[in-house]
Protein backbone atom coordinates (compact mmCIF):
# COMPACT_ATOMS: atom_id res chain seq x y z
CA UNK A 1 0.00 0.00 0.00
CA UNK A 2 1.06 3.47 -1.16
CA UNK A 3 0.42 6.42 1.19
CA UNK A 4 0.89 10.06 1.39
CA UNK A 5 0.74 12.61 4.43
CA UNK A 6 0.93 16.32 3.02
CA UNK A 7 0.36 19.39 5.25
CA UNK A 8 -3.30 21.14 4.60
CA UNK A 9 -3.63 24.61 5.29
CA UNK A 10 -6.19 25.97 7.72
CA UNK A 11 -5.85 28.71 8.76
CA UNK A 12 -3.36 31.54 11.07
CA UNK A 13 -2.23 31.45 14.50
CA UNK A 14 -2.67 34.40 16.92
CA UNK A 15 0.97 35.09 15.94
CA UNK A 16 0.25 34.85 12.31
CA UNK A 17 2.04 31.71 11.57
CA UNK A 18 0.29 29.46 8.63
CA UNK A 19 -1.74 26.44 10.96
CA UNK A 20 -1.82 23.29 8.94
CA UNK A 21 -3.57 19.88 9.35
CA UNK A 22 -1.70 16.47 8.37
CA UNK A 23 -3.63 14.27 5.89
CA UNK A 24 -3.10 11.03 4.63
CA UNK A 25 -3.69 9.72 1.24
CA UNK A 26 -4.30 6.00 0.54
CA UNK A 27 -3.30 5.04 -3.50
CA UNK A 28 -6.00 3.46 -4.68
CA UNK A 29 -5.84 -0.02 -7.00
CA UNK A 30 -3.03 0.60 -8.92
CA UNK A 31 -3.55 1.44 -12.67
CA UNK A 32 -1.53 -0.27 -15.33
CA UNK A 33 -0.69 3.30 -16.64
CA UNK A 34 1.03 4.20 -13.30
CA UNK A 35 2.97 1.46 -14.18
CA UNK A 36 3.64 2.58 -17.59
CA UNK A 37 4.41 5.87 -16.57
CA UNK A 38 6.97 5.28 -13.83
CA UNK A 39 8.91 2.88 -16.63
CA UNK A 40 8.77 5.73 -18.63
CA UNK A 41 9.90 8.40 -15.91
CA UNK A 42 12.49 5.98 -14.88
CA UNK A 43 14.33 5.59 -17.86
CA UNK A 44 13.93 9.88 -17.77
CA UNK A 45 16.12 9.52 -14.45
CA UNK A 46 19.22 7.89 -15.46
CA UNK A 47 20.76 10.45 -13.86
CA UNK A 48 23.83 10.96 -11.33
CA UNK A 49 21.94 13.73 -8.70
CA UNK A 50 18.47 14.42 -8.44
CA UNK A 51 19.28 18.04 -8.70
CA UNK A 52 20.05 17.44 -12.74
CA UNK A 53 16.44 17.03 -13.06
CA UNK A 54 15.14 19.02 -15.56
CA UNK A 55 11.43 21.21 -15.03
CA UNK A 56 9.72 19.39 -17.25
CA UNK A 57 10.18 15.91 -15.69
CA UNK A 58 10.22 17.22 -12.05
CA UNK A 59 6.42 18.22 -13.34
CA UNK A 60 5.53 15.09 -15.14
CA UNK A 61 6.53 13.31 -11.58
CA UNK A 62 4.93 15.55 -10.21
CA UNK A 63 1.55 15.20 -12.10
CA UNK A 64 2.34 11.04 -11.57
CA UNK A 65 2.06 11.40 -8.11
CA UNK A 66 -1.50 13.18 -8.42
CA UNK A 67 -2.65 10.82 -11.04
CA UNK A 68 -1.03 7.80 -8.79
CA UNK A 69 -3.87 8.88 -5.58
CA UNK A 70 -5.99 9.06 -7.85
CA UNK A 71 -6.42 12.98 -8.16
CA UNK A 72 -7.28 13.15 -4.24
CA UNK A 73 -5.11 16.18 -3.85
CA UNK A 74 -4.50 18.60 -6.90
CA UNK A 75 -0.95 19.51 -7.90
CA UNK A 76 -0.72 22.63 -6.05
CA UNK A 77 -2.06 20.73 -2.71
CA UNK A 78 0.93 18.66 -3.42
CA UNK A 79 3.08 21.45 -3.48
CA UNK A 80 1.99 23.17 -0.84
CA UNK A 81 1.63 20.44 1.36
CA UNK A 82 5.42 19.30 1.07
CA UNK A 83 8.44 21.43 2.26
CA UNK A 84 11.21 21.92 -0.80
CA UNK A 85 13.15 18.91 1.67
CA UNK A 86 10.58 16.60 1.48
CA UNK A 87 9.07 17.30 -2.12
CA UNK A 88 11.46 15.28 -4.63
CA UNK A 89 12.07 12.43 -2.29
CA UNK A 90 8.51 11.84 -1.55
CA UNK A 91 7.59 11.51 -5.21
CA UNK A 92 10.90 9.19 -6.06
CA UNK A 93 9.80 6.98 -2.76
CA UNK A 94 5.91 6.89 -5.10
CA UNK A 95 8.17 6.22 -8.09
CA UNK A 96 10.32 3.63 -6.30
CA UNK A 97 7.28 2.08 -4.58
CA UNK A 98 5.14 1.51 -8.01
CA UNK A 99 8.69 0.33 -9.63
CA UNK A 100 8.86 -2.30 -6.73
CA UNK A 101 5.05 -3.47 -6.55
CA UNK A 102 5.70 -4.48 -10.45
CA UNK A 103 9.44 -6.40 -9.73
CA UNK A 104 7.76 -8.38 -7.16
CA UNK A 105 4.05 -9.05 -9.31
CA UNK A 106 6.85 -9.81 -12.44
CA UNK A 107 9.07 -12.22 -10.18
CA UNK A 108 5.90 -13.73 -9.22
CA UNK A 109 5.28 -15.30 -12.78
CA UNK A 110 6.84 -18.62 -13.51
CA UNK A 111 9.07 -18.84 -16.65
CA UNK A 112 6.94 -21.06 -18.38
CA UNK A 113 10.25 -22.98 -19.77
CA UNK A 114 10.61 -26.53 -19.79
CA UNK A 115 13.41 -28.80 -19.51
Amino acid sequence: MITLTLNKPVGFNDDGTEKTERKTYICPVLKGRAAMVAFELRDKLNLEKVEDIDFDTAKRMILFVVDLFGKQFTEDELLDGLTFKELMPTVLECLTAVLKGVDAKLGAIPNGQTE
